[in-house]
């Protein structure tokens, strides 16, 4: 708003002259500024695009970087190469989705139980903080409350040399990748965003399609 509001104050002086000398000597055209995108809405459309795939249709793009991304002049997204693709088993897809419901909610123990006890998740120690640690952040987000301030690479080495991992089901892997992508692109222009929240309503709605949710 405050961009066209400028634009109105540079043009004012071109409209007063149309209507003034340019009816004889010709008129000067208006100028309005490129509006900007709105990051905001493009990452939270790119999220629920995503959360379709993998809830609603069991298929999902693995690889959605950047370069993927395609702004459309209208202001549509534009999503191509789908060259790395995953399925995902409907099974899978529900327990995935309580986990991110739990995620979202805070429900950090509840979250824990659905890894270990319903996805499979294995650690040496089932260090319930670690794993949640874990969780949120191949999940949902990497703020500092979740990484004690440490980035990508040392909280990884945090959290092998504290509980190592055992066993990561293959499911789990890619969605995984998929909200890091998110998050990454969201890291560029400097904003946080939590994917499992962003998430939520349609797991919710999944999960009571599936009957799993009242």
């Amino acid at each position: 708003a405050s961009l066209r509001a400028i634009d109105a104050l540079a043009n004012a002086c071109r409209w007063g002259y149309n209507w003034s000398a340019g009816v004889a000597l010709g008129r000067v055209p208006y100028a309005w500024s490129e509006v900007p995108a709105e990051l905001g809405s493009i990452l939270k459309l790119l999220c629920e695009v995503h959360a379709h795939e993998i809830f609603v249709d069991g298929v999902f793009n693995a690889d959605p970087h950047p370069g993927n991304l395609i702004l459309m002049p209208d202001g549509r997204l534009g999503l191509i190469d789908y060259g790395q693709c995953k399925s995902l088993p409907l099974d899978f897809r529900i327990k995935y989705a309580k986990l991110i419901v739990a995620l979202a909610d805070g429900q950090n123990g509840e979250a824990v139980r659905i890894a270990t006890e319903e996805i499979g998740l294995r650690t040496k120690r089932n260090d319930p903080d670690v794993l949640w640690r874990v969780l949120a952040m191949h999940h949902d987000r990497d703020t500092a409350d979740v990484t004690n301030g440490l980035n990508l690479q040392l909280f990884m080495e945090w959290a092998e040399a504290q509980d190592p991992m055992v066993y990561t089901p293959p499911d789990l892997v890619m969605p995984g990748r998929v909200t890091m992508m998110m998050r990454g692109f969201a890291n560029s222009f400097r904003l946080q965003i939590s994917v499992a929240a962003l998430w939520r309503e349609q797991a919710v709605e999944f999960l009571r399609s599936q009957g799993e949710l009242p």
